[in-house]
């Protein structure tokens, strides 16, 4: 392999054990009859005192989303801030045109994308998630879509026994590429949870949504599908992939992490985002300036 292909190499989102540990690490069980969903064993508690007073639970604000639907495009703003039900201000570090990657597609991958140098071989042919460029965000279609939740998502049907219904999946998974060169998510790696960076994402029947960096890490490439933090499965939470290349990095060398962000659904949009406070967009168009 020369030196260009190695160098272009780095920018696979994973290798094929990642990507078959990551599907199958989704398998939930088969039920016999119906779908059953565990809930978590009660640990006793000692009683509280005659004096004692109960401190109230917050309750958890409960979004009302719009129907599951992929994304077609993530914007990540840093210095904005959400004002009227529309993120306005700051600047935008990572935008790009999302669209549905299946497991067939998986399969199928024949380890090319397109660079500014042409179609280069990157990865081994078949069983990675491999985004179609460098601009592009692959939102793997097994996992959940934005809006989905128990009440509008039914059991999903597995492929080597249709019959046989599993839980449905709830947690969203986009990929993109980092590159030594320009590439949609190269800036991923720098983004710091608690810190005012917002994930707009936008979905084909026109809802927009915005996100919370709740965590932020890399793992080692054959470790992702195996990290409770990467497959914990949450409703309205989206988990966002790429290659882990820190400063430094000898431009030769294949990456052999991913870095791995935790967003957490906070609000539905009225309207994209605008540089300018008080600017209004038509509902669902998409906006960048």
């Amino acid at each position: 392999m020369d030196r260009p292909t190695k160098v272009a190499a780095v920018a696979a989102i994973s290798v094929a054990v990642l990507v078959y540990a990551l599907i199958t690490a989704f398998q939930a069980p088969q039920p016999a009859a119906q779908t059953v969903r565990e809930t978590p064993h009660a640990v006793a508690s000692p009683e509280p005192s005659a004096t004692a007073t109960a401190i109230p639970t917050p309750k958890e604000t409960v979004l009302k989303t719009g129907a599951p639907s992929l994304p077609v495009n993530l914007t990540v703003i840093e210095n904005g801030a959400i004002v009227n039900n529309q993120v306005v201000g700051g600047q935008v570090i990572i935008n790009g045109p999302a669209y549905g990657y299946t497991d067939q597609m998986v399969e199928a991958s024949s380890g090319i994308v397109d660079t500014p140098n042409g179609p280069k071989m990157i990865a081994k042919p078949k069983g990675e998630v491999l985004p179609r460029n460098l601009a592009a965000i692959a939102c793997w279609t097994g996992g959940g879509l934005p809006g989905s939740n128990p009440d509008n998502t039914p059991p999903r049907q597995t492929p080597s026994d249709p019959k046989q219904p599993v839980a449905p999946r709830f947690t969203s998974y986009c990929y993109g590429h980092s590159w030594i060169n320009d590439a949609v998510f190269n800036l991923l790696r720098t983004l710091t949870p608690g810190t005012n960076v917002i994930l707009q994402v936008t979905t084909e029947n026109g809802y927009i949504y915005a996100y919370q960096l709740t965590d932020s890490f890399h793992v080692r490439k054959g470790l992702l599908g195996n990290d409770p933090r990467v497959t914990d499965d949450v409703v309205n939470r989206m988990v966002t992939v790429s290659c882990y290349r820190p400063d430094g990095y000898p431009a030769g060398n294949a990456t052999v992490d991913n870095i791995v962000g935790i967003w957490k659904m906070t609000t539905v949009l009225d309207r994209p985002w605008s540089a300018k406070i008080g600017v209004k967009i038509p509902h669902g168009a998409a906006h960048v300036e």
